[in-house]
């Protein structure tokens, strides 16, 4: 029986979060007694993850009248921090640039000029 979609992302960040990568297909089938298609799907789901992780999202920010962050967005995604950058400065809000899974790595502002 094969693995569902949402089965094969949940044990892929399982998987990724316990330092498995996409190169590591051989020692998954035999890890967890996988069909080579199981196997196939979860290196391939393993591979997005790794390449999210290496890219840098921008982040649109909402805050209430506290300035206290009520929603996070992710509204464009680049390469490299000099891209992220550059992207981020077509965005009037404010926003913070961050990796994949949250670590802030770093952060610019800058004011709504509709305000």
């Amino acid at each position: 029986m094969s693995m569902k979609k949402h089965e094969i992302e949940s044990m892929a960040s399982n998987l990724y979060d316990g330092g498995w990568r996409s190169t590591d297909k051989e020692e998954l089938i035999a890890s967890y007694k996988l069909t080579e298609e199981e196997a196939e799907k979860l290196v391939a789901q393993l591979a997005e993850y790794e390449h999210r992780a290496a890219n840098w999202y921008i982040i649109l920010q909402v805050r209430d009248k506290y300035g206290e962050v009520i929603r996070e967005d992710a509204i464009a995604y680049a390469d490299t921090e000099k891209e992220a950058i550059e992207k981020a400065k077509e965005y009037a809000d404010i926003i913070a640039l961050v990796s994949f899974f949250g670590k802030t790595y770093a952060r610019q502002t800058k004011k709504n000029p509709k305000s």
